[in-house]
Parts: structure tokens; C-alpha cells; sequence
């Protein structure tokens, strides 16, 4: 499943490889504040929405207490409405790769025609949803996959970590094989 994961968001970035140079923007690692505190509301919610292949389809919201509520729509391990116990470890992993990459999941809105941000769109790609609140740190991104440039490559690499970080912390997100 992380090779799919991967290989989802390969495609999306190397539709779009080269940007001209006035359209570039750099952004700068924000590493994680050492012990930062948690606190009861507290979140991560992550939701991939369908291609036209057989992308994953979910949403997850994952609380301070690891506690997740889980909707597989399809191409999922597990489909339907669930709440999953991920653990507390599940979630201080989860919040290390959210302040890793807070800048660039905290983009907002990048989708075609709608963002100045999207370029050289590919077409078939999913769209992720990422929102977070951990402390006084909050941020969104509504991103379509296929969408290139500097800056949302970069914000679908930060998306990409955090799906590898749900799938290795138990979220059934690989493909259903039944």
C-alpha cells in the first residue's frame, strides 16, 4: 500500500516537474517544538477523496487520545464507519510529521482554477483534505493532486508523510484485496 501511496503521488509530481523561475517559492523546514504540550482537543484529520482508479477513498479524524473515526468509502481495508483506537504513540507520531510540515499543510486552498499555486495540472488524481489543531499551531490544505509546481509539490510530499505516518500507525488504509 505505501508503494501505491507513493506511487499516486509520484505521478501527480512528475506530471508537473518544471515551474519558470518567477513562479517559484521557497519555503523553509519548520521543526517541531521539543515537547510540545497536548492538549484534550487536539486533532488530525486527513481525508483522500476518489480518482478515477483505484485511489484510496477515506476520512480519518484523529483525537490527542489516539481515538479515530474512521469512514473507508472505498478501496480501503476497512469501508465504512468505524472508530478505531490508534493510541496516544499514534498521535504524537502523527503531530511530529504535522509540525514538520506545518508550513506547507497549512497552504489552504490549492486546486485548479482556483489557486495561482496549481500548475500544469494532471488530470485523475485525488484531492486530500488536511486539517490540524495541536495547541495554538492550526492549519488546512485543500490540495489536488495533480496539480504542480514548487509549492504544491511540496505541499503533496508533506501530504504523502503524513499518509505513510497514518498507514504505519494502524490506519487500514490499504487496499482491499477480499
Amino acid at each position: 500500500m505505501r508503494l501505491f501511496l507513493l506511487l499516486i503521488v509520484s505521478a501527480a509530481l512528475s506530471a508537473c516537474a518544471t515551474q519558470p523561475p518567477h513562479a517559484q517559492a521557497r519555503f523553509e523546514a519548520t521543526p517541531p517544538p521539543a515537547g510540545a504540550p497536548v492538549r484534550a482537543d487536539d486533532f488530525i484529520a486527513i481525508a483522500m477523496r476518489p480518482c478515477d482508479g483505484a485511489c484510496p477513498a477515506f476520512e480519518a479524524r484523529v483525537t490527542a487520545t489516539g481515538d479515530t473515526r474512521w469512514l473507508g468509502a472505498e478501496n480501503v481495508a476497512l469501508e465504512g464507519a468505524h472508530v478505531l483506537q490508534l493510541g496516544p504513540d499514534a498521535f504524537a507520531d502523527l503531530s511530529r510529521v504535522v509540525l514538520a510540515n506545518q508550513r506547507q499543510l497549512s497552504l489552504g486552498e490549492i486546486q485548479p482554477g482556483a489557486s495561482p499555486l496549481c500548475y500544469y495540472e494532471a488530470t485523475n488524481m485525488p484531492s486530500y483534505e488536511i486539517s490540524f489543531a495541536l495547541g495554538a499551531r492550526r492549519g488546512a490544505l485543500n490540495i489536488y493532486g495533480g496539480c504542480g509546481g514548487p509549492t504544491s509539490t511540496a505541499a503533496l510530499r508533506a501530504v504523502a508523510r503524513l499518509l505513510l505516518a497514518l498507514e504505519r500507525n494502524g490506519a487500514p488504509i490499504g487496499l482491499d484485496r477480499s
